[in-house]
């Protein structure tokens, strides 16, 4: 009996050592655990933010160099877009007409202007098909003018663009204007 007596006490005082050790341990698991989802919160938090800065630096438009196929692809596309975002405003029909009528026959004076007669031609062009008025041609021509000048490709001598720049004249003509 004494024996038995004995034997309870060291029983119970190795249970509760073994309850201490086990929440000792389960306080060790929980301290990691809590530090490994603080670790991985971080990472994620620190993932979302290159992944936003990411998404927005690809929002962000690289314009190609200047006197390149890209930029003349870059200046069609952006006149395109506009016209498929908005629709053709004849507003900006007649601006594009205007800036036309008043550059003729200079087009080629510097790059900004070279720029503005492509985009408004291609706005002509991909946003007046199927008009009654040679608003269509009259863009195909101010757009085809520039952009082998502009890439260096032809000179503003050359057949072609002198033949553009007759066939320009010609439109403006039939739309009412008198360009020289």
């Amino acid at each position: 009996m004494k024996k038995r007596l004995l034997i309870v006490p060291f029983i119970l005082a190795l249970s509760l050592t073994a309850c201490n050790s086990s929440d000792s341990n389960t306080n060790q698991n929980n301290s990691e655990t809590q530090t490994q989802n603080e670790t991985v919160q971080t990472e994620t938090t620190e993932n979302e933010t290159a992944q936003s800065e990411n998404e927005e630096a690809e929002k962000e438009e690289t314009v190609p160099e200047p006197n390149t196929s890209e930029m003349v692809d870059y200046i069609y596309y952006q006149a395109k877009d506009e016209i498929e975002t908005n629709g053709l405003s004849e507003e900006k029909r007649d601006e594009a007409v205007k800036f036309l009528v008043d550059n003729y026959p200079n087009y080629f004076v510097d790059n900004e202007t070279m720029e503005k007669t492509m985009y408004y031609g291609c706005y002509l062009d991909i946003g007046c098909k199927d008009d009654e008025l040679p608003y269509e041609d009259l863009g195909t021509d101010a757009y085809q003018v520039v952009k082998y000048v502009y890439r260096g490709a032809e000179k503003i001598e050359d057949n072609g663009t002198q033949e553009n720049l007759k066939q320009i004249k010609e439109s403006l003509n039939e739309l009412g204007f008198n360009v020289n």
